[in-house]
């Protein structure tokens, strides 16, 4: 048996108990639990406090959020992966996409432009929760296909690996896209790849793009040069291409 560690914040303990707790997929396995009912402490402040604190020697640990259902048991996906890389079940690849833009001033073309551009396109899949239903997010992924980052949701590294490249997360990223900020700082500093692994997994919450979001996304386009890197939720290579227009 594999050591994993789930390490997950919490601010609603019902839902927490029925995702990880009564789930026989990952109940034998080391629950973290970080109780955030009383003091609403970020979740990037709460991972780096399990790794300065809690993390053991040959762990694999899966972050993940509360409402993060998994249907089914990942010791056997775990067993014989490279510890030197990044995983999850669904994330952003760039791609390249043909597109035909358009700009119109009354009946006037004002601006066309036909040709290949980098678009993102969400890798792997999950079901997500819309209006009471489960419906299946993203595309289909080969084994360990490459991406470039992967979605907060859920996302799995080698305790080994953060040993390694001596990995903090960044706290001005309290709230959102600390994932793909692990993937791109990775990926930029060290050469590390992020990869698809497929598993059966249920997201309760389609996520919340509050003011916090915007001002994260501002953060880290201007930390990983402006537009350059993507995510689940953000097209940045496809941002760049409109701005030239």
């Amino acid at each position: 048996m594999i050591n994993i560690d789930l390490v997950t914040v919490v601010n609603d303990p019902d839902l927490y108990e029925k995702c990880f707790v009564n789930n026989k997929n990952v109940n034998q396995h080391n629950l973290i639990m970080y109780d955030n009912t009383t003091d609403n402490i970020p979740v990037t402040k709460r991972f780096n406090d399990y790794i300065n604190n809690k993390m053991k020697d040959d762990t694999w640990i899966v972050f993940c959020h509360q409402d993060f259902e998994i249907h089914e048991s990942i010791e056997p996906k775990l067993g014989n992966l490279d510890k030197n890389c990044i995983y999850g079940p669904i994330g952003a690849q760039t791609i390249n996409q043909f597109v035909f833009f358009l700009r119109m001033y009354g009946i006037k073309i004002k601006k066309c432009r036909i040709g290949f551009t980098k678009k993102m396109r969400l890798k792997g899949q999950i079901y997500v929760e819309e209006n009471g239903k489960h419906k299946l997010a993203g595309y289909k992924a080969k084994y360990l296909e490459l991406v470039d980052t992967l979605d907060c949701c859920c996302f799995i590294i080698h305790s080994s690996l953060i040993k390694n490249i001596n990995y903090k997360f960044d706290e001005n990223l309290d709230w959102h896209l600390y994932s793909e900020d692990l993937s791109s700082y990775a990926k930029i500093n060290h050469d590390i790849k992020t990869k698809i692994i497929n598993f059966k997994a249920t997201h309760y919450s389609p996520g919340n793009f509050d003011e916090n979001y915007y001002l994260s996304l501002e953060y880290l386009r201007k930390k990983y040069n402006n537009n350059s890197f993507d995510s689940a939720v953000f097209d940045g290579p496809y941002m760049k291409f409109k701005e030239k227009l």
